[in-house]
């Protein structure tokens, strides 16, 4: 009986053995399945070989790791920082380079996602591992700049300049960092010292947007027309908007058609520059054309002009009906605007 027991055991343990061999060969096979999704971008089926991996108990840390990854791809950041948690969560105590990789994605997710205090966090724990790391305190002073805390983030922003103050890209970043927060006299300031630092590569394109940053137009002008400056095509959008400060919007509308084409890059703001230089030259359906194309892509900061364009251009194609449907739209969201409150007394028959 004993003997027959100890058979019994010793045959239940090699079948364990076997399946928990079986379960690793298929986790394996489909993690690197999902790693090939992930390089070809194709993130949704990606992130179910990753689960099927994780359903079967092996290699978790990998396979939370690329889902994670896949989510963020696809911009669902909350899906995304339970990957990455998860991911840390098995790291059995030991932070190496694996774990140091997964809070990168982290802390960048949290940054996306506006969990400010989080990312802020995170990045900490980065800089006590990693303390002269200049790109670890720039984007903890990102964070910090998004969260209210200037002095904190100028700190950030200024240990990057001190490990590499010549870096025109390290300027052209802070402004528009401050530029978007609002801050928009310490971005002169800072456009102003990029300006000063010595010749390098890329000079022209650098100094152009800086000159525009500071309002110096002309000397922008200057810059972006350089054949050197345009092997970066955003050149030609800082280019049309220096021409439109000028009043040159011929040569601004030539410039955002020249960007467009180049990057293929749906920007709600050149759409908006290009609606209203067709309204000039009374070409009312090709600026409605525009202004919906920009409304198509726009995000809650960026709609204002091209909601009022579009109003206006239907008010010039002579649908007036249309005209005050959009016009009470927009003085729903902007009651404010003294120019379409007018718009709106003229449909009105008030003028």
């Amino acid at each position: 009986m004993r003997r027959l027991k100890k058979l019994v055991c010793l045959a239940s343990l090699s079948i364990m053995v076997m399946l928990s061999g079986c379960a690793g060969k298929e986790a394996e096979e489909k993690l690197t399945e999902g790693d090939s999704l992930l390089k070809e971008e194709k993130y949704e089926d990606a992130i179910a070989a990753y689960h099927e991996v994780i359903s079967l108990g092996k290699h978790l840390q990998e396979a939370y790791r690329g889902s994670g990854i896949a989510y963020l791809k696809l911009d669902m950041y909350k899906e995304a920082e339970t990957e990455f948690k998860y991911a840390l969560l098995e790291c059995n105590g030991k932070i190496g380079k694996t774990e140091q990789d997964i809070s990168y994605y982290l802390a960048e997710t949290q940054l996306r996602n506006g969990d400010l205090e989080e990312a802020i966090e995170t990045y900490s724990h980065l800089i006590e591992i990693e303390d002269k790391n200049p790109d670890l305190y720039f984007m903890r002073g990102v964070a910090y700049l998004r969260n209210g805390q200037l002095d904190e983030a100028i700190e950030g922003f200024e240990y990057k300049l001190k490990a590499d103050p010549n870096n025109y890209d390290s300027y052209y970043q802070i402004c528009l960092l401050l530029n978007e927060a609002g801050e928009t006299e310490k971005s002169v300031e800072y456009a102003n010292r990029g300006l000063q630092t010595e010749g390098g590569e890329e000079k022209e394109y650098y100094f152009g947007v800086l000159d525009f940053f500071v309002g110096d137009y002309e000397g922008a002008i200057t810059y972006l027309s350089t054949e050197a400056a345009h092997q970066k095509a955003d050149a030609y959008m800082y280019l049309g908007e220096a021409y439109e400060k000028t009043g040159d919007y011929d040569k601004a509308f030539e410039a955002y058609q020249t960007y467009m084409e180049q990057t293929q890059d749906a920007n709600p703001q050149i759409y908006a520059s290009m609606g209203e230089y067709y309204m000039n030259q009374k070409n009312y359906e090709q600026a409605l054309e525009c202004f919906q194309k920009g409304l198509e892509i726009a995000g809650e900061g960026e709609k204002q002009r091209l909601l009022y364009g579009e109003a206006v251009a239907y008010e010039y194609l002579l649908d007036f009906d249309t005209a005050r449907e959009k016009l009470e739209a927009y003085l729903a969201e902007y009651p404010d605007d003294a120019n379409a409150l007018r718009d709106k007394r003229f449909l009105q028959g008030e003028e």
